[in-house]
């Protein structure tokens, strides 16, 4: 049965250079009460939006899918998990989750406590939830090879393609220094392929609060990181069938207890990093580009003298989208109202360009703790963690589409070849592959199926520098449907070659 949900949809003026209006809509779930944390983190997919609640229950957690329509947000599946409990092991179902294509990934596992006397021995876990003819449903719950209390597994999340990343922060286990895992999709089963550590590891460094998955890049924060605690946040990359470390990204300014990697996202070719704790709980966020030379910082940005206080935690959340940047400032743990700024990049830097609060503020909502953003729809969460025990949560979504259609410039010439992991997929019955030249090319990009056989050329002539993208209807070259399987996409451009994998499933 549809289950009934409430919006609330507003005109409200934000205040940008152009004084651009933007719609808000405002969600809470059906079953709505006191203390849920609904919206405590959220995950955006075409149409589809996930948002956790994990304190429905008592700490026992859901998540919620919302999907798009004609005629506003519907709320379309609850979900649970099929061992919810309230011990301490899995609970705070909803904390974490991950949307993409078919699946839908939520951790269960807490790690903000009023102090450090409070931390409860949580193993913690991720579930894996598949959209099919019969509605979402759970297909695999995801833990270590031997979880271990006080790990904390499934405290951040990412899924890319047949990909997923999940962080384990490790504040109480006898090795503190945290991990990341990978999970690949195979033969209808996840299975535990890698656990990526830092080189240096560091006691308490808070490794896996934080983690972002594109293709075979990851970027783990570390928050808690090195000298000062400034905090850190490292790329691993898959070369040669492996995941190794790449690089470790800082703060050209960072400070002590600065929580730099509390937050990460990422778009094409670059990154953006949250630092909360910067100048004194202010907050910063921090742009880094993939470059011919490595990872370099191109920019940071923080909002206004006026909106920018101790404690206001700008960085809680991040999301990047093209040439754009959503930031959110959670205001946590003060008792006032929270925001969230929009940024685009130009010549010259990253400018803010809008600042989004809730029609209905009210203090202590945490609005802010949780972004998504796609080009279109700026969506933030407001959970209401706070001291303040009577709050419920809720997601704000502003339509912005207007005000970024009306600014946006061409995005900049793309300074590395790559390509992309292909979306959504698995996929039925099209699939897109996005591709980036550095340089005018020759191109080539074909199929083939796992056994090597040719099965289509998508793309074969000289092509611009710049971002492309080209999509496959699963058909042959004599326009048959290919069968379900593995398939393989080799992108040629001039000397460079690329290679992945994609499932069609019919």
């Amino acid at each position: 049965m549809k289950r009934v949900y409430r919006a609330i949809g507003v005109l409200v003026l934000m205040m940008t250079t152009a004084q651009a209006q933007v719609t808000e809509t405002k969600l809470t779930p059906s079953d709505s009460q006191v203390g849920d944390l609904f919206g405590i983190s959220i995950a955006l997919d075409g149409d589809y939006l996930l948002v956790g609640a994990p304190g429905v229950d008592d700490g026992v957690g859901a998540a919620y899918i919302f999907r798009r329509t004609d005629t506003g947000w519907v709320e379309e599946a609850r979900l649970t998990a099929s061992d919810r409990s309230t011990e301490e092991d899995f609970n705070d179902f909803g904390w974490a989750v991950a949307l993409e294509g078919d699946y839908a990934v939520i951790g269960a596992a807490r790690t903000r406590f009023p102090s450090l006397n409070a931390i409860p021995d949580e193993k913690g876990a991720a579930y894996v939830f598949a959209r099919t003819q019969n509605g979402w449903v759970e297909q695999e719950k995801l833990t270590p090879v031997n979880p271990t209390p006080g790990e904390f597994f499934g405290r951040s999340l990412s899924i890319s393609g047949s990909r997923v990343i999940i962080g384990a922060d490790e504040l109480k286990a006898g090795e503190s220094k945290g991990a990341a895992y990978i999970f690949e999709l195979r033969d209808n089963d996840w299975v535990l392929t890698s656990r990526l550590t830092a080189s240096d590891a560091f006691e308490q460094a808070g490794l896996g609060y934080s983690v972002w998955l594109s293709g075979d890049v990851a970027l783990v924060g570390a928050p808690g990181c090195c000298v000062g605690r400034n905090g850190a946040t490292y790329v691993f990359e898959h070369v040669n069938g492996a995941w190794q470390e790449q690089a470790k990204l800082e703060a050209s300014d960072g400070v002590e207890a600065g929580w730099f990697g509390g937050a990460i996202a990422g778009s094409n070719d670059l990154v953006i990093i949250g630092s909360e704790g910067w100048a004194g709980n202010r907050g910063k966020a921090y742009i880094f580009q993939q470059t011919q030379n490595g990872w370099e910082q191109q920019g940071d940005m923080k909002p206004g003298f006026f909106d920018h206080d101790a404690l206001d935690q700008f960085g809680t959340a991040v999301a990047l989208s093209g040439d754009f940047a959503l930031v959110g400032a959670s205001h946590f743990p003060k008792d006032e109202p929270g925001a969230a700024f929009l940024f685009k990049r130009t010549d010259t830097g990253w400018e803010e360009q809008l600042k989004l609060t809730a029609s209905d503020e009210v203090n202590g909502n945490t609005f802010g703790w949780s972004v998504a953003f796609n080009g279109k729809y700026a969506i933030i969460g407001a959970p209401g963690y706070s001291t303040s025990p009577n709050k419920t949560g809720a997601v704000y979504i502003y339509d912005v589409g207007t005000v970024v259609s009306v600014q946006e410039q061409p995005t900049a010439i793309p300074k590395t070849f790559r390509l992309e992991q292909n979306y959504p997929n698995p996929f039925n019955p099209t699939t897109v592959i996005r591709y980036r030249l550095p340089t005018n090319s020759q191109v080539e990009l074909t199929i083939f199926n796992r056994l090597g056989q040719h099965i289509k050329t998508l793309v074969k002539g000289k092509q611009g520098a710049g971002s492309h993208e080209i999509v496959w209807d699963g058909t042959d070259a004599r326009g048959r449907n290919a069968a379900s399987g593995v398939y393989v996409y080799r992108l040629r451009a001039g000397e460079l070659v690329a290679t992945k994998k994609m499932i069609l499933m019919r």
